[in-house]
């Protein structure tokens, strides 16, 4: 939660925890899913992708080189939905040195 918050991408629900059923109706309003462990949700984020067209990102951010990989890829799904807002592109590069330069 905290990187995503450091990066300034706002988190629309996190399942399971404090999920709901009346909270499910509000899935598809995300620009895409975050699958941190494969073991838990990567069946539902495929679904949101056949069905809505929500991409994910399935990285476990564990490590220096896929905690970099996350932050990529999150920042080519943010840029994707920034190139058809007034939105200026995200550019990860400094947090990815900045978390990764003296490790």
């Amino acid at each position: 939660k905290r990187s995503l918050r450091d990066l300034g991408i706002l988190v629309n629900q996190i399942i399971p925890e404090g999920g709901s059923l009346k909270c499910l109706k509000d899935l598809p309003r995300a620009w895409f899913n975050v699958v941190p462990y494969r073991e838990v949700g990567l069946m539902t984020a495929i679904f949101l992708e056949k069905e809505y067209g929500m991409p994910y990102v399935s990285v476990t951010p564990m490590g220096i080189l896929d905690t970099a990989e996350f932050v990529r890829q999150m920042e080519r799904l943010v840029n994707a939905w920034a190139s058809v807002l007034p939105e200026k592109q995200a550019n990860y590069s400094s947090y990815i040195k900045d978390q990764t330069n003296f490790v």
